[in-house]
């Protein structure tokens, strides 16, 4: 009697340890799964922001270019619209990035303890003055990512936009942005984004590169200049904003294409205005810091009220 009992408690365990243990499965697989649905849905946003075909993407290129099997695909992207992540145009038929990605572009610039109307202030001056497209640029997973633009008047039109990607070692911005690397780290960036001569004639090899970034990180020199290396035609300068370690975290830059932008107006655009831009922006980076540095506080305190003990009597 005792026997079976024993046995009929052994198996009753059993069963409760394989429950659990299934369940504990469940929650695993279902956890994996979430995981890879927010991966494949930051992937759609990824291909939208990097896309240079201005007025968006079809379901199909987005198919190919994410291999998101079509019933996921069509859940996530009627997700990401119901949200308003991702807008879909009914008449085209395309997916563009939504508004609400604007607002949190706004929201990187404030916690990279950038204000964004002083560097919108600054990017409309800078329209105003040379009549060309102004834009901030920051460096993300290797890639020169556009957080602010402001268009100038006239004809030309640079496919540039808040969140779009582009390639560093072959565009102005890319270049301030990574002017600060080791030679190793550049020929890195250079080999996950390798390019063919062919696609682009003018990109400079490794050792001609590093010799400009060297330039660009010298501040008597001090900013960059794409020379039609990304695009025939459109000649682009940039200059680095450094925070208060000295590294290049943000870079603010013109457009335009070579007819209205010649090598030697680069030079002039690049000595007189966007280095006195960057170095504007900078020292607010830097005051920021300052400011809000304990150090800074408890000498603020210590001025205002001379210095006091931990048990409140004057030092």
């Amino acid at each position: 009697m005792n026997s079976n009992r024993s046995k009929a408690k052994a198996v009753t365990k059993t069963v409760g340890t394989n429950k659990t243990n299934r369940a504990s499965e469940s929650r695993s697989e279902r956890a994996t799964t979430t995981v890879e649905s927010v991966k494949r849905a930051l992937t759609i946003l990824d291909e939208l922001g990097a896309t240079t075909k201005r007025f968006g993407l079809t379901f199909s290129e987005l198919k190919e270019r994410t291999r998101i099997p079509n019933g996921s695909l069509h859940y996530l992207l009627r997700t990401l619209i119901d949200s308003r992540y991702v807008r879909y145009h009914q008449r085209t038929k395309l997916h563009t990035l939504g508004v609400p990605l604007m607002t949190l572009g706004g929201q990187v610039l404030r916690s990279m303890e950038l204000r964004e109307e002083e560097s919108l202030r600054l990017l409309q001056n800078i329209v105003m003055d040379t009549k060309l497209g102004a834009h901030l640029a920051i460096l993300d997973r290797d890639y020169a990512v556009y957080v602010q633009r402001v268009e100038a008047p006239g004809f030309f039109v640079a496919k540039i936009r808040p969140g779009k990607r582009q390639i560093p070692h072959i565009t102005a911005v890319g270049k301030a942005l990574i002017c600060c690397f080791e030679k190793n780290r550049v020929r890195e960036i250079m080999e996950k984004h390798a390019i063919s001569k062919e696609d682009f004639p003018r990109a400079k090899d490794l050792d001609d590169l590093c010799e400009e970034l060297a330039g660009v990180r010298d501040r008597k020199r001090g900013f960059a200049i794409d020379d039609q290396e990304h695009a025939e035609n459109v000649r682009c300068v940039a200059a680095p904003i450094y925070d208060e370690k000295d590294q290049a975290i943000f870079a603010i830059g013109v457009t335009g294409n070579t007819a209205e932008l010649s090598r030697g107006r680069a030079e002039r655009i690049g000595e007189e205005v966007l280095k006195r831009a960057a170095e504007d922006l900078s020292r607010q980076l830097c005051s920021l810091k300052k400011f809000r540095s304990p150090i800074y506080i408890e000498q603020l305190v210590e001025a205002e009220h001379g210095s006091y003990l931990i048990d409140g009597s004057s030092a």
